[in-house]
């Protein structure tokens, strides 16, 4: 398999990383509002 399609078929799932915009507390990833400060700016990130 070729490099390029083995970067296009990767088996591995991708790890989503979440958290308080406010406070910086990791939180999962379908929480909506933070539990440590209420915050309702959460980001996730993506990561391959």
């Amino acid at each position: 398999m070729g490099l390029f399609a083995s970067l296009v078929t990767r088996a591995e799932p991708e790890t989503v990383v979440a958290e308080c915009r406010r406070c910086g507390t990791t939180v999962d990833a379908d929480t909506s509002v933070c539990a440590t400060c209420g915050s309702e700016d959460i980001v996730r990130y993506d990561i391959d």
